[in-house]
């Protein structure tokens, strides 16, 4: 399967799922595979995706979890404190989940898989997230990120505005796109970000740009 024919997968079929191994978890990657395996789950396509930029983490972590209020208001953050505190805006919900997930190598290792209807994916998830987190020494779910069910919500690839508490709407029609299009993971890469500023307007309308063609593919890839 190649980077495009995994995309079109995500964006067609109810049953794909994306499994990210953050860096904090890559130590466990040869038991997440297994797990997989187990869950019943069929592993299609598996990549290395860089996240080198200085801003990289966050930029990530702000498409995995596109359109849910958290990454701005940082509600979930005394799940798990940092030792500095906590971080202060704009986007201090992301700052903080970065923070916790790249605790290692700077890569995300992707893996795209068919569920085959099977719900073992999510209603295992906690625990073994709880496993991941005696293997690598780090919060369970810093470790992994596993796209939500995307039975329903592929059949009109509408993403819905959330609470400030919803953890729920993270879809691999979409995360395909972030971590799969190389146009997308060089977007990601690029210092630009950083010369910006994301105190900034023009960073606010470049990630406008942005999220409208990942959400939309609507007004063609923003320029670098």
């Amino acid at each position: 399967m190649t980077p495009a024919e995994a995309v079109q997968f995500c964006a067609t079929s109810p049953t794909a799922a994306i499994v990210t191994l953050w860096p904090s978890g890559h130590t466990a990657s040869n038991r997440v595979e297994s797990w997989l395996k187990s869950s019943g789950a069929t592993t299609l396509y598996t990549t290395e995706v860089p996240a080198s930029s200085t801003l990289s983490p966050l930029l990530f972590t702000l498409a995995l979890y596109l359109g849910e209020d958290w990454l701005e208001s940082n509600c979930w953050y005394m799940e798990q404190p940092l030792p500095c505190g906590p971080p202060l805006g704009p986007y201090a919900g992301a700052k903080w989940k970065s923070a916790l997930t790249f605790n290692g190598p700077r890569s995300l290792k992707v893996y795209v898989v068919d569920t085959n209807a099977k719900p073992d994916l999510w209603s295992a998830k906690y625990s073994f997230r709880a496993e991941l987190a005696r293997i690598t020494k780090n919060p369970g779910n810093s470790c992994i990120h596993i796209t939500d069910d995307q039975s329903s919500a592929v059949m009109n690839q509408a993403l819905e505005k959330t609470d400030g508490f919803s953890c729920d709407a993270s879809f691999a029609f979409v995360c395909s796109r972030v971590l799969l299009d190389p146009n997308s993971v060089e977007l990601l890469n690029n210092e630009m970000w950083n010369d910006l500023g994301l105190e900034s307007a023009a960073f606010r309308k470049k990630w406008g740009e942005y999220v409208n063609w990942l959400e939309n593919g609507e007004g063609g890839f923003p320029v670098i």
